[in-house]
């Protein structure tokens, strides 16, 4: 047989080939059909280790790094954004953001360094909203805002001061060249 001529048993071809067992089907081998024959002998399975409990070093989880957060409600968070084109009073305007609670800015204020006020009209900044105060002259929108100046408030290594009505420090701002 097949087998004795490589040094195998019937039961290790059948292994080999995923066969039924012969003993009870004698005509399990099909004319043409392909056999697989260990000729370096059937392999011997690999044994399958037992886990073991290791032991896992502790880590130092450091302590997360904060994020900025939206203030709470009812806050007031008003930021002035940036200032465009400081010295040039037909262009020349502050940036101002509400990240907090709708805020009346009437009676506000906005100063320069040299104690130059725009004082806010009636004006509400809803929160998410935005208004931009230019230096220059021209007429008030629900988003823009004029001082009425003929000379520049702005300068390089200026500070921007919003205060609100009772005087109190809201927000400042350093001008920087960009």
């Amino acid at each position: 047989s097949i087998a004795e001529e490589y040094g195998l048993t019937i039961r290790d071809i059948v292994e080999m080939n995923l066969l039924i067992d012969p003993e009870f089907n004698r005509d399990f081998l099909q004319v043409g059909q392909q056999l697989v024959i260990p000729i370096c002998g059937i392999p011997t399975p690999t044994p399958t280790l037992e886990p073991t409990a290791t032991q896992v070093p502790t880590r130092e989880i450091p302590t997360p790094i904060p994020t900025a957060t939206d203030p709470p409600a009812g806050t007031v968070t008003i930021r002035v954004a940036r200032v465009l084109n400081p010295g040039d009073v037909t262009s020349e305007a502050v940036e101002i953001v509400n990240v907090g609670s709708p805020v009346e800015l009437e009676g506000w204020t906005l100063e320069n360094s040299a104690g130059d006020a725009f004082v806010f009209p009636d004006f509400r900044l809803f929160a998410g909203g935005g208004v931009t105060v230019y230096t220059g002259v021209g007429e008030d929108t629900p988003v823009d805002l004029y001082w009425g100046r003929t000379e520049p408030a702005w300068a390089i290594g200026d500070i921007v001061f919003l205060y609100n009505p009772d005087r109190e420090l809201q927000a400042e701002f350093e001008i920087t060249a960009e």
